[in-house]
């Protein structure tokens, strides 16, 4: 956040050497990462169909910061070692399949 500020200055002497003088201060004020982000929910939890193609919508994770600025942008990301079959949104947190699941194929995730 920006905030202006006038100060005015007089010369109070005999005889003056200016009337006034007026400046304008520009302040910013900048918040710092004091506050904790949470998510909205404690468990996410969601069902992953079979067999279904890429880009199949698993479930939205949200959260919030009360910071302000800059330090109040959230991005999502996910593990390295899931990404082959699940992506995140680093913005929206929607996370949705990358690839087709197969219980028979990979029994693990």
């Amino acid at each position: 956040d920006s905030y202006h500020i006038q100060i005015s200055c007089k010369d109070v002497g005999s005889p003056p050497l200016e009337i006034e003088s007026p400046k304008v201060l520009t302040v910013n004020i900048t918040d710092i990462n004091d506050n904790t982000l949470m998510f909205l929910n404690n468990l996410y939890t969601a069902n992953i169909d079979e067999n279904r193609d890429a880009g199949q919508l698993i479930v939205q994770v949200l959260a919030q910061d009360a910071d302000i600025g800059t330090n109040s942008e959230i991005s999502y990301s996910i593990q390295k070692e899931a990404q082959e079959y699940i992506r995140i949104n680093s913005r929206s947190g929607i996370i949705s399949t990358n690839s087709p699941f197969d219980r028979e194929k990979n029994t693990t995730l």
